[in-house]
């Protein structure tokens, strides 16, 4: 939140605000009065009216003893178009589970499992890859040869350290999901990406699953794929009402009714609109699953999602959340069919932009994150997600450029770090925890982190070796910079 300038300041405020005038505009000293900031505060001309830079309140909650279970489940698109997605994705895996392995107390308890976009076109067979009713079924696919045990469906590795270390796997991990990772390119062009997930993590639908979910991990959810969701149920008639969808490609057919631009559907005929002004179509007239209701039911797979359920898509999109310019477009392709027309393009090939998935990654909120496939190398965004991760099961990292509060060497934090403990009839109890120094613990200290990208920093919590109340979280609340070129956050 951007702080008002007509609060009142206690004295530590105010005696900042001042070091902030001597250093832009005045070479002076003067007594501090406990005064309204409107009443004292510096100004470069006498004529201009007081502006205060903006400072904002950065708000991250975590649990304080982490369960070091995390289950990872890639969907990994395997329609006809992905060969050198899957091959870049396999060969950066490492970039990704390194990130894991340097979280406190290393490599924790993970399952990997990988599903495909296969779930076929609708009740009916169709020629080429779609020729399976229900495709791959949300089954793990566990290649042959590639390390894994005969009998088993996903990677398992319990660490050393732990009360029974166990791995049910032959090699190097990374090795053997890199093999994992490349399902191939035979499977249905109709792609089903949030689908194929979410019945994968339904035993009851999937029992060939089972054991890959656990109750108390985290579960962390990792899309790769170059076209939009295409989810529909499997009475669907989609995929064969081709008197529908007249002289068009048979992808196209996805993008235009499960698409609005400008709030409208799209007609099915050479368009263009502002990329900016489209969203999925989340209203009764989508012949596809509502993504809503995909999110909602993934949600439900365990009892705390917002702790427990991190999001992260590699998917068609331009590249740096860049909009300007991206335009929402149907074009004849090569072959003169009407088509969904690419919205980046890089060394792998061709992407189309992903409304849905992208739609699917936002509703995670801070846990959602996301990448354009249109990059030559996926290690950055590899990196990145494994960041992400592993700050769940680690300290994490603050979020946001750290206000410097006095022109001391080092970085001077304002921050309040609490316990939220579980109290007596659901009810939380909230404990302050003083900054390190002073003796008592538990105690709280700024700790320089180069893995923190946004900020260099994380909180590290002494608790002098008392494990803290199962079930508490922690609040850490710092004053952060509101604008880049804020000089408190430059020092």
């Amino acid at each position: 939140m951007i702080r008002p300038p007509s609060r009142l300041w206690s004295g530590a405020r105010i005696r900042r605000a001042l070091q902030l005038c001597r250093w832009r505009y005045l070479r002076w000293a003067l007594a501090v009065p406990a005064l309204p900031f409107a009443l004292w505060a510096c100004t470069s001309h006498p004529l201009e009216a007081p502006i205060p830079l903006p400072e904002q309140q950065n708000d991250q909650y975590y649990e304080v003893n982490p369960i070091r279970d995390v289950d990872i489940l890639f969907m990994i698109d395997n329609s006809p178009s992905m060969a050198e997605e899957q091959d870049n994705l396999a060969r950066n895996f490492p970039a990704f589970i390194d990130e894991l392995r340097k979280i406190p107390g290393g490599l924790p308890s993970v399952h990997i499992g990988v599903v495909s976009s296969d779930l076929g076109a609708g009740s009916t067979p169709l020629q080429g890859g779609c020729g399976r009713v229900a495709g791959d079924r949300g089954i793990l696919q566990a290649k042959a040869n590639c390390g894994l045990s005969a009998t088993d469906r996903f990677v398992s590795s319990v660490p050393n350290g732990t009360a029974n270390p166990t791995a049910n796997f032959q090699g190097d991990l990374s090795q053997v999901f890199s093999c994992m990772a490349k399902l191939g390119t035979s499977g249905c062009g109709y792609e089903h990406q949030l689908q194929s997930t979410r019945v994968a993590l339904y035993e009851t639908i999937t029992p060939e699953n089972k054991g890959f979910l656990r109750e108390n991990a985290y579960l962390a959810l990792i899309f790769i794929t170059d076209e939009d969701d295409c989810s529909a149920d499997i009475k669907s008639d989609l995929f064969t009402d081709d008197m529908a969808f007249p002289g068009t490609a048979a992808s196209f057919r996805c993008a235009q009714v499960s698409h609005l631009c400008n709030g409208m559907t799209p007609p099915v005929a050479p368009f263009t609109a502002p990329l900016a002004s489209c969203e999925p179509n989340e209203t009764a007239s989508n012949r596809l699953l509502k993504v809503s209701d995909l999110v909602e039911s993934i949600r439900g797979v365990k009892p705390r999602p917002d702790q427990q359920i991190i999001v992260s898509g590699i998917f068609g999109w331009p590249n740096n959340n860049n909009l300007t310019g991206a335009m929402y477009t149907y074009a004849k392709n090569k072959d003169g069919a009407l088509d969904y027309d690419q919205i980046c393009e890089s060394n792998n090939g061709k992407a189309t932009a992903a409304l849905r998935m992208k739609k699917f990654v936002d509703a995670f909120g801070q846990n959602g994150t996301f990448f354009s496939i249109c990059q030559d190398d996926f290690r950055p965004a590899m990196q990145q997600i494994g960041v992400k991760l592993a700050a769940k099961l680690g300290n994490p990292c603050i979020s946001a450029p750290l206000i410097d509060i006095k022109p001391d060497p080092g970085v001077q934090a304002d921050c309040q770090v609490i316990d939220q403990e579980p109290g007596d009839n659901g009810a939380t109890v909230a404990r302050p925890l003083p900054p390190c120094g002073k003796g008592a613990t538990p105690c709280w200290k700024l700790a320089a982190d180069p893995m923190c990208t946004e900020s260099g920093y994380k909180i590290d919590v002494d608790r002098g070796g008392i494990l803290a109340k199962p079930g508490t979280q922690q609040a850490i609340k710092c004053l952060t910079c509101a604008k880049p070129d804020d000089e408190r956050c430059k020092r």
